[in-house]
């Protein structure tokens, strides 16, 4: 008859190797929860905006990975985020004629973009005529006018 054939012996198997770190997030105008990342880290980022500036959006490289809510997921890959800020206006409200009222705006200070509720609240014997605006991004003062009832 035939020999039998011996089935080879069984090995361990080996572990797998720790996934080596990978560089550091890199990120510009925040930070990182994490000097170092491994595959599948949850990495939180922080913006550190400058005075006179409001975070806008985080832009990152490689474009795979999401952000989301300053947190995203470490890939196999290093990683460039950077953190996009707009320069914040305030807000002016002047009132004409001065003793017709009060004017106010919320929020008080903003970036491009954002909607401001302007509010008046007029004396009696005045009624509100319209609100004008210098419209350019260095100067946002809107002025009330009221007219004197006759």
């Amino acid at each position: 008859g035939e020999a039998p054939v011996a089935a080879a012996p069984v090995q361990a198997a080996t572990p797998a190797a720790a996934p080596a770190p990978a560089a550091a997030p890199a990120v510009t105008g925040g930070t990182a929860n994490k000097i170092q990342a491994l595959y599948g880290d949850e990495i939180v980022l922080t913006a550190t905006p400058e005075a006179g500036t409001e975070f806008d959006k985080w832009e990152v490289t490689p474009d795979t990975v999401v952000i989301t809510d300053n947190r995203f997921t470490m890939p196999a890959e290093d990683v460039a985020v950077n953190a996009v800020f707009k320069e914040k206006h305030v807000i002016t409200v002047n009132v004409e004629p001065l003793e017709a009222g009060t004017a106010t705006s919320d929020p008080t200070t903003a970036i491009e973009g954002t909607v401001v509720q302007l509010l008046e609240e007029h004396k009696e014997g005045y009624r509100f005529v319209e609100w004008t605006s210098k419209d350019s991004p260095s100067d946002l003062t809107s002025k009330i006018k009221w007219l004197e009832k006759t």
